[in-house]
Parts: structure tokens; C-alpha cells; sequence
């Protein structure tokens, strides 16, 4: 290896689980009605499981979110989150398949960016910002930020 060159903290074939905390502004609409639900930013939490698929790191993630229980049920996402970067410190943008459940059903995008500090191969801190869409018999739309932490095997 040459001079000045970081070695790639090979994350291939590693699974693992995140958490992180933050916040959710969402908005649910209905086609041809005058109310909505609009309760402004809300606690979130999150709950997922990776799978990395590249040397970089780049993975599979499927979360769940939990946002103001008594309103909404929990919303489930499956993507990809891919990284920029092979050093401690890098980028990422993640997408995913968005569903949201009871009441309001719906089925949609969403996507974030962030960035995320590895201590290592086996556990790193994130922040992320996203937003989302899901359509079912309402429009629900989301941004949410959160602060969190993935633990890999």
C-alpha cells in the first residue's frame, strides 16, 4: 500500500442493527375532504437490521419506525443505503420502500441523507435527514431527522 493511503474497512458480507432517536413532521391528507392530521414534529424512534453488500459498506437496511403511537401506527422501510467514502468519517443517501399502516395505509418512497463516523469495523454514529411519501386512501407525507447508532456482526 502507498504512503498516505487509509486502509478500506472491508464491511462486506456483516450484518447489523441500528437504533437512532429523532424527530417527524408528517402530514396526512384525504382526497376530497377538508381535514387532515397536521400535529407538527413528533418523537420518533427506530429499530433496523443491515446486511452490507459491498466493501464500502454499502447494505440492505429494513427499519421500523415508531412515530406519536396514539395517531399512527408503526411505518416500515426496505432499501439501500449507500456510502460515500472508504475512510472513519463519510456520507451516505439512503432509499427506500415506504410503508405506513393503520390508519392511514399507504405505500411509497423515501429517501435521506447523512453522514456516519465508524469507530472501527464493528460499530459507527450517525445523523440523517429524510422525507417521505406513501399513497393509499390518504396522502401521507414525512420529514423526519434522527441521531442514531449501528452496531455490525
Amino acid at each position: 500500500m502507498g504512503a498516505g493511503l487509509v486502509p478500506i474497512e472491508d464491511h462486506r458480507d456483516q450484518w447489523g442493527l441500528t437504533l437512532s432517536f429523532g424527530t417527524a413532521f408528517n402530514i396526512v391528507t384525504t382526497p376530497g375532504s377538508t381535514q387532515s392530521y397536521d400535529p407538527g414534529f413528533e418523537p420518533m424512534a427506530e429499530v433496523g437490521a443491515t446486511y452490507a453488500i459491498t466493501d464500502l459498506g454499502d447494505e440492505l437496511a429494513l427499519r421500523l419506525r415508531f412515530v406519536e403511537v396514539t395517531h399512527i401506527g408503526p411505518q416500515i422501510l426496505f432499501g439501500y443505503r449507500g456510502y460515500f467514502g472508504d475512510e472513519a468519517f463519510k456520507t451516505f443517501f439512503q432509499g427506500d420502500v415506504f410503508i405506513t399502516t393503520g390508519p392511514y395505509w399507504g405505500l411509497g418512497v423515501h429517501g435521506g441523507l447523512g453522514a456516519q463516523y465508524d469507530f472501527g469495523r464493528t460499530w459507527g454514529l450517525f445523523a440523517q435527514l429524510g422525507a417521505g411519501f406513501a399513497f393509499g386512501r390518504n396522502l401521507f407525507t414525512a420529514f423526519d431527522g434522527s441521531l442514531g447508532g449501528q452496531v455490525r456482526f
